[in-house]
């Protein structure tokens, strides 16, 4: 799949730290990319979307969502979040708590390693059981999320910033640190430092 080719495979690209867990998660661009083939397969055979459908998103931005938005682009598959979607979505993926009219629903758990909900609504999907099941090679041929520019090479962003930007920052050779929860100046400086960041 070449939606990241242009990256190293093994660097780390996306980094989450979860304050109100205490977690530290990263992904190279190879795990990244095997979690985009599974997403992209899972939306073909499970969800029977096809190039031009849509999904709505509605979760944090953590690693899960930016491996949904690579494996929609992969599939040909838009996305439309938070207050972007339309409500015509067939499919939408959820963070734990949140409604959803949606004909299939997916729900993302919070947990920064991926474990399944425990607590599933009735007739909703778990996203991280579903996905599992599907293989880590996407068959389709996909272009490369590859764009010009000069980026930072690593940045330290807290959990408002959005997939745009870790795309963006992707896209141009980059890499992301997420903060997620409550983080102090003298905190996100101090991650800053151990990630060795040049931007924050």
């Amino acid at each position: 799949m070449e939606l990241l080719a242009h990256l190293s495979p093994t660097e780390p690209r996306v980094t989450v730290y979860n304050e109100a867990l205490g977690s530290r998660v990263e992904f190279s661009a190879l795990t990244l990319t095997n979690w985009a083939a599974k997403v992209a397969n899972m939306l073909r055979e499970e969800c029977d979307l096809t190039p031009g459908d849509a999904i709505a998103l509605d979760v944090p931005h953590d690693w899960q969502e930016i491996v949904i938005v690579l494996g929609a682009l992969a599939a040909g598959v838009t996305y439309q979040a938070g207050d972007d979607t339309t409500g015509d979505e067939e499919v939408a993926f959820v963070g734990e708590g949140t409604q959803s009219d949606a004909p299939t629903v997916i729900v993302v758990g919070d947990d920064p390693l991926g474990a399944p909900v425990a607590d599933l609504p009735a007739g909703a999907l778990d996203f991280s059981t579903t996905v599992r099941m599907y293989a880590d090679d996407f068959p389709e041929p996909t272009a490369s999320l590859a764009a010009p520019g000069s980026p930072t090479k690593r940045i330290v962003r807290a959990s408002a910033s959005t997939v745009t930007q870790t795309l963006e920052q992707l896209a141009t050779g980059g890499a992301i640190v997420i903060v997620r929860g409550a983080a102090t100046d003298e905190r996100m400086a101090h991650i800053a430092d151990v990630e060795r960041a040049t931007a924050w």
